[in-house]
């Protein structure tokens, strides 16, 4: 099947930071401020406390926010808390500690606080910076895509929902466990659609059930964190089997002391049944994921390396297919299986130990004449009875060697093969 979803887009906001406006000086070098606008008005609320008496305390940062904050100065340090707190309260006007954060640098702190921050979902592209006549940011004024109280709403909704899967998730008996559960959790409930404001945060995936890749990305990241598991937000690109290049996040999850990559998004197949999970991208070293996913090197978000390459879903579940493996008689035992009702989504999953043998596989199996006379076809006519008619979706990933071959039963009038 053709891999029409191979990266999605980020949000907006990243295009604008390379885009912020920026106040000019005058002939003297120095930057004229406007006045402050009003956060709120209060013309008519006769409530005289100020805004600061009135701004709630943000949550402390979270434990992505942190493990990147932890390479940087105190200045940026206190610099991330103002945006965070500052948007956390939907203030449209934020001040900014004195000679912290250079113009150019601005986007990529405000992306960080998007990333890492729930709040910061709320944030419109369109921003000002105000800056000093030693280019430093003095404050920023910013918009917001929803109002304080349907941003209140959607937290306390979010929050709700990532806590009845943590709570399952809970139950198992181990971390692995755990994240295969996030994992496949997203996938099988999530729809790829950037239709809505809400596609690219983390309640778009657990709340509306549709998102593109930063909604997949966070989402993972807010339930491995509320599950006490190291995860963090991977930006970059991503490449598609034509070579087309997009803008992409997916995330970097740490078990037994070992990060991999963990890509829900492209985990998530297009044209399959719904419910149909992929593991060619969960639990991938950085070597694996090379090929399609290049990481941005930001000052702002130096990500780990992912070294190891036995702790894929593959690994763990022995199904590597290897040189002096019978590959024949190793899919007719699977498919049997999947027919039987002993594999729950009927899907027969492997990945080839190089390349050599991927390409044993499809030619022995999938590379058959049009008609599909034989290879899969032929070794599925043995499992043809009365009245049950077998069709079959394959999808396959040449770059990470792996192929997912999807065996629905079905009752017919007259046995046949419907091949993908």
């Amino acid at each position: 099947m053709k891999k029409n979803r191979a990266a999605a887009f980020l949000l907006t906001l990243l295009t604008a930071l390379s885009l912020t406006a920026c106040i000019p000086a005058d002939e003297n070098g120095r930057i004229s401020l406007p006045e402050r606008p009003a956060v709120h008005d209060k013309s008519d609320s006769g409530d005289d406390s100020t805004e600061e008496q009135k701004a709630l305390t943000a949550p402390e940062n979270s434990a992505s926010a942190e493990y990147f904050l932890a390479e940087l100065d105190q200045p940026v340090r206190e610099a991330y808390r103002a945006l965070y707190e500052g948007i956390y309260n939907y203030k449209n006007d934020i001040e900014l500690p004195e000679d912290c954060v250079k113009q150019s640098d601005f986007g990529g702190l405000l992306y960080l606080v998007n990333s890492t921050g729930l709040c910061g979902d709320s944030i419109s592209p369109d921003y000002k910076m105000y800056v000093d006549s030693n280019g430093y940011v003095e404050r920023a004024a910013v918009e917001y895509i929803r109002t304080p109280e349907e941003g209140a709403m959607q937290y306390a909704t979010l929050t709700a929902e990532a806590q009845k899967l943590t709570d399952q998730a809970a139950k198992l008996s181990d971390d692995y466990s755990r994240v295969k559960f996030f994992h496949d959790e997203l996938v099988r409930s999530c729809e790829y659609s950037s239709e809505s404001i809400d596609s690219h945060c983390a309640y778009g995936a657990l709340c509306a059930k549709k998102a593109v890749c930063e909604g997949y990305a966070k989402a993972f990241m807010l339930l491995c964190e509320m599950s006490d598991i190291p995860c963090l937000p991977a930006c970059g690109m991503a490449v598609d089997k034509d070579g087309v290049q997009q803008l992409h996040m997916w995330n970097k999850v740490q078990l037994d002391g070992e990060w991999y990559n963990v890509d829900c998004t492209w985990d998530d197949p297009l044209g399959v049944e719904p419910g149909s999970v992929r593991y060619d991208y969960f639990l991938v070293s950085d070597k694996d994921i090379s090929g399609t996913h290049n990481e941005d090197r930001d000052e702002f978000m130096r990500l780990p390396a992912a070294k190891d390459e036995s702790g894929s879903w593959f690994d763990r579940e022995d199904r590597i297919l290897r040189r002096s493996d019978k590959i024949t008689k190793i899919f007719r035992e699977q498919c049997a299986l999947c027919i039987d009702g002993e594999v729950p989504d009927s899907t027969v999953r492997f990945k080839c130990e190089d390349k050599g043998v991927y390409a044993q596989v499809m030619a022995e199996l999938f590379d058959a004449d049009s008609e599909g006379s034989k290879g899969m076809v032929t070794l599925l006519q043995e499992f043809l009875a009365d009245g049950r008619g077998l069709s079959y979706v394959l999808t396959t990933d040449e770059n990470m060697r792996t192929i997912n071959l999807k065996i629905v039963v079905q009752m017919t009038a007259d046995a046949e093969i419907v091949y993908g």
